[in-house]
């Protein structure tokens, strides 16, 4: 009698299991089809101010860019310092630069620009240079 008392046990503790993990199996899967799941995504926006700073160190101090073209003879060197400030809400802001070097004849000149960390040095590859223009890009 107390081996069929044993089995009897086995039986009912096995039978525990299977309803156990059958219960743990519903539950979950009534929780997988029932949730609600809720994201908000919060898009602003807003002005960007920009304004482009355009300066020259003269004797050690920074100074507003002229407004009249600045003339420049050959082995002269010139400051040109263009900074961007943000006016408005933070963003990112990219500056690229454009060079545009044109002949005394009106034609564009042949130059060689080299950007180095941040200053740009221009070689002429003419003699007779009526403008150089160095314009800041933002975007």
């Amino acid at each position: 009698m107390i081996k069929g008392g044993f089995m009897m046990k086995k039986r009912i503790f096995a039978l525990a299991v299977v309803l156990t993990c059958l219960s743990i199996l519903a539950s979950t899967t009534l929780a997988y089809f029932t949730d609600i799941g809720t994201a908000r995504n919060v898009i602003t926006s807003g002005g960007i101010g920009i304004q482009v700073i355009e300066q020259q160190l003269v004797g050690g101090t920074l100074q507003p860019w002229p407004e009249t073209p600045v003339s420049v003879m050959p082995g002269t060197a010139v400051s040109k310092i263009a900074s961007a400030k943000n006016l408005e809400q933070p963003a990112w802001i990219r500056m690229n630069y454009t060079v545009t070097v044109t002949a005394a004849d009106g034609t564009t000149a042949s130059s060689t620009v080299t950007p180095v960390n941040g200053v740009i040095t221009l070689e002429l590859k003419q003699e007779s240079v009526a403008s150089v223009t160095i314009a800041p890009v933002i975007g």
